[in-house]
């Protein structure tokens, strides 16, 4: 019987979904912002603009950004739950270097509390900014038509954006020092514990979460060109890498908890005979594809012989 660890499927189907429902959220202002959206208007600060804009996009569009941020804020919680467990094989229950993956834990620990308080510090101030454009008066506060509220309310929503941006910058850079150190981990542990071709696999989403930190960054030199290699590495990583790490994290650490217990003698000696059985399964394969092959070629021959009699009768 295949045993699976429950709370990596759980993380990779919550993190899976949440940037599916992302990658339509995006699609939708993407359209907008190529038929409807007028930037010199929304820079300038036109009221009758934004106000436009409150109302028919971002407003009706809430739904699916509400629900990208609880399913996001869900799965980072999960994904804190393997890592712990990770570490835990990985430092064979805190007697191999425990400094150094205490500090793994702490940094999985503190980066998914981070990313879901900013999932959930988003849908809070989305609410809030949303029930303001549709309940109070945000047309008339120095005299009348001005739309100094509108203003107000943009501005707000702008502030907020800019400083999710920056947690959520962050928590890639936390992301990769993780997976980094799990990957070194994993190649100096002895007995192997997780397979190297996995941890490889966390080495190369760590790369590309240095390459989405770096392009938020320099997203301010060439706004359009680094948001869309940021958002391209952010899409690798959190809609097909991540997910794919932690399935196949799934199958492996319910045996790799089992064999930390084990004798390491005893362990080894497991694997050499599991070596042994594919070695015995592999040469019985081939001898009976070479009793088959000789079973073919006794039959070609006889039929030669059938038809050389054939021809002298």
């Amino acid at each position: 019987m295949i045993k699976v660890d429950y709370s990596c499927l759980i993380a990779a189907i919550l993190l899976f979904s949440s940037n599916f429902l992302k990658l339509l959220e995006i699609a939708e202002e993407y359209q907008y912002h190529h038929t409807a959206f007028d930037f010199n208007r929304w820079r300038s600060l036109d009221p009758q603009y934004i106000a436009t804009m409150w109302k028919t996009q971002r407003i009706p569009g809430r739904a699916i950004s509400t629900s990208v941020n609880f399913i996001n804020a869900a799965g980072w919680f999960f994904f804190a739950v393997p890592i712990m467990q990770v570490v835990w094989v990985l430092s064979h229950g805190g007697k191999r270097y425990l400094g150094f993956h205490a500090f793994i834990a702490f940094l999985a620990v503190a980066g998914s509390i981070m990313e879901a308080s900013a999932s959930l510090m988003v849908v809070g101030m989305d609410g809030a900014l949303d029930w303001m454009a549709k309940d109070f008066n945000l047309d008339d506060w120095g005299s009348t038509g001005d739309g100094m509220g509108w203003k107000v309310l943009e501005m707000t929503h702008l502030a907020v954006k800019g400083l999710v941006l920056w947690i959520d910058a962050f928590e890639w850079v936390m992301l990769s020092i993780i997976l980094t150190l799990i990957f070194a981990s994993n190649a100096t542990c002895e007995p192997k514990f997780f397979a190297r071709r996995w941890s490889f696999l966390g080495l190369i989403i760590g790369s590309l979460c240095w390459l989405t930190f770096i392009s938020d960054i320099l997203r301010f030199v060439s706004w359009r060109f680094f948001m869309g290699v940021a958002l391209v590495g952010s899409v690798m990583n959190s809609f097909i890498l991540i997910p794919l790490w932690l399935v196949l994290l799934a199958f492996m650490l319910p045996r790799a908890k089992v064999n930390m217990y084990e004798d390491p003698a005893t362990l080894a000696l497991r694997r050499e005979l599991r070596h042994e059985e594919e070695r015995v399964r592999a040469e019985h394969a081939m001898k009976d594809e070479l009793e088959e092959f000789d079973t073919d070629d006794a039959d070609d021959t006889y039929d030669e012989e059938i038809i050389e009699l054939s021809s002298i009768n």
